[in-house]
């Protein structure tokens, strides 16, 4: 059985995914996803 390495844990928790950043992105940047979508449905509705 091998020893885990003492920096391991910390590279572990740099590689997951970041969900609660990623929803403060995204809500922070809703203006231009709601602004995209409408105008894109009015380009398509003209």
């Amino acid at each position: 059985m091998t020893q885990p390495l003492p920096g391991a844990q910390a590279v572990n928790v740099e590689n997951e995914l970041d969900i609660r950043g990623l929803f403060r992105a995204l809500w922070a940047g809703k203006g231009w996803i709601v602004g995209g979508a409408v105008l894109f449905a009015a380009i398509v509705l003209v």
